[in-house]
């Protein structure tokens, strides 16, 4: 039987539309995230309380962290090598030439070292997929058919890959070789309107997949075979990710998307476990030269 609970917040940044992608950098104590329309890259210094923006050409979905100055940025427009000391963009890969109805949306490095991200299309058809970029710059599709991918989280042992569809209001699995190789997507539950739809997920070190319930204002618990064990209830609606950091990594911060009677907004309260942290991208290729 699953369980309710409130938990106190504190909010840290606020005027923010469709704030996302929380990824949290040990080494810094910091915490970046992306607002998507506004195509801003924003790191969170957590012990200065003080924030950094990057503003890029196009929305922007997702990153991969290479380290606190590079990244592999999810644009509409494709996968581009983004360095923070110059500002400059190098353009790797487009997923879905010639699908302008499609921007590129969840992103996340995965145990196995590549960087999944998914696409979400605007009329919320059948046209989405999902990618998986190796170290090597080489780029395969996982999956097809979907609406707006989401939710990417691992299990703690990496054999294990959690991913959802907002829009079509599911959560699933895929397992894994030993090499990371995704097998058939297997589907755990439906998540409706009244459940809270999942947007972005994480993990904690007790394999419990924490997924945003966006149509609601709480983070649904669930287990790896996507029973609900608990709600932790948030002061404002529309849950879009949770993302562990800390000094121990229990510290949970959410991104809230904008409605009409409050801005999105980036919080934090203290959670009791530890979460799984994301490992950095480690790229075995050279970035090219042209700069756009």
């Amino acid at each position: 039987m699953s369980s309710h609970r409130a938990v106190e917040c504190e909010v840290l940044v606020e005027g923010l539309e469709i704030p996302e992608c929380p990824v949290w950098h040990a080494p810094s104590q910091s915490l970046f995230f992306v607002d998507i329309p506004a195509g801003t890259l924003n790191r969170w210094y957590h012990r200065e309380r003080r924030r950094e923006i990057w503003t890029l050409p196009e929305p922007l979905g997702c990153f991969a962290l290479i380290d606190e100055h590079r990244f592999i940025v999810g644009l509409s427009s494709g996968l581009y090598w983004f360095d923070t000391r110059t500002e400059q963009l190098a353009f790797l890969h487009d997923p879905e030439p010639g699908k302008t109805r499609n921007r590129i949306n969840d992103g996340k490095v995965g145990a196995d070292g590549h960087f999944w991200f998914g696409t979400m299309n605007y009329d919320g058809e059948p046209e989405a997929g999902l990618y998986r970029f190796s170290p090597e710059g080489e780029c395969r599709t996982v999956l097809t058919g979907l609406k707006t991918s989401n939710g990417l989280a691992w299990s703690t042992n990496g054999r294990r890959v959690f991913h959802s569809d907002s829009r079509g209001q599911y959560l699933q699995c895929l397992d894994c070789d030993e090499y990371g190789h995704p097998g058939e997507p297997r589907r755990l539950c439906h998540l409706g309107e009244e459940d809270g739809r999942p947007d972005g997920a994480a993990m904690d070190t007790l394999d419990r997949y924490w997924s945003a319930g966006v149509s609601a204002s709480w983070l649904n618990l669930l287990d790896g075979e996507g029973q609900l064990l608990e709600r932790i209830q948030l002061p404002w609606a529309k849950p879009s990710m949770p993302c562990f950091g800390g000094p121990d990594m229990t510290t949970v911060f959410v991104t809230l998307l904008a409605t009409e009677q409050s801005p999105g907004r980036l919080i934090v309260f203290e959670g009791d476990t530890p979460g799984a942290e994301v490992p950095a991208f480690r790229p075995r290729f050279t970035p090219p030269d042209s700069i756009v």
